[in-house]
């Protein structure tokens, strides 16, 4: 896959080298397993972009792992996209999996909109490519 990272600039006014709102990098852990980075704003002005990237990942993979512990800010539309990222890797055969538990910014938006057990957060991308890819 020929386009391993995705950045999004933010609408911030002035020059200089800003960071984007969302930077996203994938990286293939295994033929099927890719770990997918994400850092910074997923909201309204990020999600649409992100959703399609995303979802391109999917070809090819029994596994996608959306590590969300570099995000900042997760808005409706964030979990929006993420919600829809779920539907669409059921039904494509591809397992999604949701890291991030423990990063309030990604935590406490999916507790008030009830949503824990639909994303069903876990830990760390870590632990979920050791069970997904064990080392021999």
């Amino acid at each position: 896959m020929n386009d391993s990272h995705l950045d999004i600039p933010g609408q911030r006014v002035g020059e200089g080298d800003e960071q984007p709102a969302l930077r996203v990098v994938a990286r293939d852990v295994s033929d099927t397993v890719t770990v997918v980075e994400v850092r910074g704003d997923l909201d309204t002005m990020t999600a649409s972009g992100f959703e399609e990237w995303v979802r391109r990942r999917f070809a090819g993979r029994s596994d996608v792992v959306l590590d969300l512990d570099g995000v900042v800010f997760l808005a409706s539309a964030g979990i929006a996209v993420l919600m829809g990222l779920q539907q669409e890797s059921a039904r494509t055969g591809v397992r999604l999996h949701l890291t991030g538990r423990d990063n309030h910014a990604v935590s406490r938006p999916v507790e008030v909109t009830g949503l824990q057990s639909r994303l069903n957060l876990q830990a760390d991308a870590r632990t979920v490519v050791a069970e997904l890819v064990p080392t021999r």
